[in-house]
């Protein structure tokens, strides 16, 4: 039994599928036939331009984020530059937890004052605080061509977002106090209430 190629496999499998099929209307010309659809997909190596991986940073990185941050990042740079460079680790079930103790132990690095009634009020809000002043917030907007500003300015509503979002923390919109929405681009700062 002779050796057969991948396309002739292909049509002799594809034969009883697509018996009587013909596309357009197509008469008995051989070109009206369809042939087999495995030939034009492609199965592996599709690149995916979205795909994520969840790291752990084990040092603080500008830029990045702090010592027991979660962060997504693009598995390229997880596997090239952050990994092997002990940065930081893919993030696990227990590495999870490392990280939640890590981000607690920030309330300890830094002195910060809030009041509150219960002592676990005061020990959650002071992790809220240090959690959003420890680091910086990356909001990415589209620049108009004509103005070079952003087209949708940055209001306490896309910043409550891009914290739940970014941070996994949940804050209340009052907490921030944006007088006016941001509308240029650069480094602004927002003070908490």
């Amino acid at each position: 039994m002779a050796r057969r190629t991948g396309f002739e496999l292909c049509l002799n499998a594809g034969r009883g599928l697509f018996a009587g099929a013909r596309l357009g209307g197509a008469s008995s010309s051989s070109a009206g036939w369809m042939t087999c659809p495995a030939m034009y997909t492609q199965t592996r190596g599709a690149k995916k331009s979205t795909r994520r991986v969840e790291v752990m940073l084990t040092q603080d990185i500008p830029n990045l984020g702090r010592d027991g941050e979660v962060l997504e990042v693009k598995p390229g740079r997880a596997r090239n530059h952050l990994v092997p460079l002990k940065m930081a680790r893919y993030a696990t079930a227990d590495r999870l937890d490392e990280a939640a103790a890590r981000r607690a132990s920030w309330a300890d690095q830094t002195e910060t004052i809030v009041t509150a009634d219960d002592t676990g009020e005061t020990d959650a809000a002071r992790v809220a605080l240090n959690i959003l002043t420890g680091s910086k917030l990356v909001v990415k907007r589209i620049a108009s061509k004509d103005t070079k500003n952003p087209r949708v300015p940055v209001d306490a509503a896309a910043l409550v977002a891009e914290i739940l979002r970014q941070r996994k923390l949940q804050v209340d919109r009052r907490t921030l106090l944006v007088d006016k929405s941001l509308s240029t681009f650069g480094d602004h700062v927002v003070p908490l209430w």
